[in-house]
């Protein structure tokens, strides 16, 4: 469901608010996905997805890909004055953490990264190891 948002004092905001403290999100079972190909891949997932913060065409986008979730759509001044850091990429989600057993299918090979901070470079570690599967967490 898409929700127009003017102002960042916004009470849905919250969780927005606290992206970069890690403790918050693992005290609270959350991932985040950023830019609009990570969020869409997680839109078409199995995986509760808690809600998406986007600009405005984005946002209406992403919300008619899944009804039930809360799209929450601002201005990008509005996101940065959330997030409280810069924030070019336009689209941030807050999902929850699966289960040790909700992985969908079995896999052979998995490549486990624990305090990712830049997603950037792992595009080569996925093409050095065809076949893996990314579980990214952070604490």
């Amino acid at each position: 469901m898409l929700h127009l948002i003017d102002s960042p004092d916004d009470p849905r905001l919250g969780p927005y608010t606290e992206l970069r403290d890690r403790h918050l999100r693992r005290d609270h079972n959350l991932f985040v996905a950023e830019s609009e190909f990570v969020v869409r891949r997680l839109l078409a997932s199995a995986c509760l997805v808690r809600s998406v913060l986007a600009t405005a065409g984005r946002a209406e986008a992403l919300a008619a890909l899944r009804p039930d979730v809360d799209v929450f759509s601002a201005s990008p001044s509005l996101m940065q004055a959330v997030i409280g850091f810069p924030f070019h990429r336009g689209v941030v989600a807050l999902g929850e953490r699966p289960g040790a057993t909700a992985w969908p299918t079995p896999f052979r090979r998995a490549l486990v990264i624990e305090d990712l901070t830049d997603v950037d470079n792992l595009g080569a570690l996925l093409r050095e190891q065809h076949g893996l599967r990314l579980i990214a967490a952070t604490r």
